[in-house]
């Protein structure tokens, strides 16, 4: 399972990489999937045992105008969950 944090801002996206480089956690910003929208095109992909870390940075660092999925594969198709996170 991995997690896609989508943004509506390049900046924010941009911000969260590197926060996220600092914290050692294994993530990349790749093009945002077409099944997700969001304003500025670029999404971090994560690892899903990253998430609760993921978190935590996210709420510290107060990033907002952002939608969290988990994707998971089965048949060779991606799949694009919601995750509300409180």
């Amino acid at each position: 399972m991995d997690l896609y944090i989508a943004f509506d801002s390049t900046h924010d996206a941009i911000r969260c990489e590197n926060l996220v480089k600092e914290a050692q956690i294994k993530a990349r910003l790749i093009p945002t999937p077409e099944h997700i929208s969001a304003g500025c095109g670029l999404t971090l992909k994560a690892r899903g045992e990253d998430y609760d870390r993921l978190m935590e940075l996210i709420q510290r660092e107060k990033l907002v105008n952002r939608s969290i999925f988990q994707v998971t594969t089965e048949n060779g198709r991606k799949h694009f969950t919601p995750v509300k996170d409180d």
